[in-house]
């Protein structure tokens, strides 16, 4: 139904949740997440970053969400201790935020923290 509308009223300006929610459910979702994920592990930006966490983990609080899937999006997180891990952002080597996840013994993220310290 909210695509429906955002196609038949192409000048309305929708609210990011249903923007997200819209990307999360087009046919090309898996492309386009493939493709951010590229940019991610090319460049490490934060708006790359917090788009990622956005639509990864975010969307869904209340679900479990296997660290796997976050994985094979973002590649190896720079930091890996126990069952936390964390990937750093950065501009001109200087690090302007992070994801930090903790994951529980099943592989399922518990918890998470994204901060842009820049």
């Amino acid at each position: 139904m909210l695509r429906n509308y955002a196609q038949a009223n192409p000048g309305v300006t929708l609210p990011v949740g249903v923007q997200l929610a819209l990307e999360r459910t087009a046919a090309d979702w898996q492309e386009k997440l493939g493709k951010c994920g590229r940019e991610w592990r090319e460049k490490r930006d934060f708006a790359t970053l917090d788009y990622l966490a956005t639509q990864l983990i975010d969307w869904a609080p209340s679900q479990p969400i296997p660290v796997s899937k976050i994985l094979e999006v973002m590649g190896e997180p720079d930091s890996l201790v126990d069952r936390c891990c964390t990937f750093f952002s950065k501009d001109q080597g200087k690090q302007t935020g992070y994801l930090y996840l903790e994951v529980d013994n099943q592989g399922k993220v518990t918890g998470w923290k994204l901060d842009n310290i820049s």
